[in-house]
């Protein structure tokens, strides 16, 4: 499994791009799912929302205020994983153990149908370079005002699509501009 991680990583990245970074929105995890192709008669929608359901609900309460309740991060993407590799290949009786489902989740359905490193060129020709490097440089100051008036005024460490969209439509003065 340590051998997949990092391209674990990158499809959780992409998905929740397309839902609302950084987590998974319920009604985006669904389509997700079906994309994966493992429907059966032991394994339906109602499955993929109990098991949502489940990963999202159990949450530390250490946690509750840093993560969205009803939305799936990172760690519960995962324990989602691990739980269709249960409920679809041990529950199904085609395993015998967990980990032989997820491995066969991951490495005969996800992994040849996600190629999650055709934006590998793009990563290493334009997003890590040098240019981006300086311009986050000389941005960073703005960026830790930002983030400071941000959280520090609405107590989250949760910013969501719609923050952005009202902290830019309302007249807010934070002086953002190099001197």
């Amino acid at each position: 499994m340590k051998d997949n991680s990092s391209f674990l990583k990158t499809l959780f990245i992409i998905r929740s791009s397309m839902s609302n970074y950084p987590v998974i929105r319920w009604l985006n995890y669904a389509p997700l799912i079906t994309d994966f192709e493992i429907f059966d008669s032991n394994f339906d929608m109602s499955s993929v929302d109990r098991i949502f359901i489940s990963v999202t609900k159990n949450m530390d309460p250490a946690l509750r205020g840093i993560l969205p309740e009803k939305d799936m991060s990172r760690f519960q993407f995962y324990e989602s994983l691990v739980r269709i590799g249960l409920f679809k290949y041990k529950l199904g009786n085609i395993t015998k153990s967990v980990y032989e489902g997820l491995k066969i989740l991951i490495e005969d359905v996800l992994i040849p149908k996600y190629d999650n490193y055709i934006w590998m060129p793009f990563r290493e020709q334009k997003l890590w370079c040098l240019e981006i490097d300086d311009l986050y440089k000389a941005n960073l100051a703005a960026m830790n005002k930002l983030y400071k008036y941000y959280f520090d005024k609405k107590k989250t460490k949760i910013y969501y699509y719609e923050d952005a969209i009202d902290m830019f439509t309302h007249d807010i003065e934070l002086e953002l501009l190099p001197e």
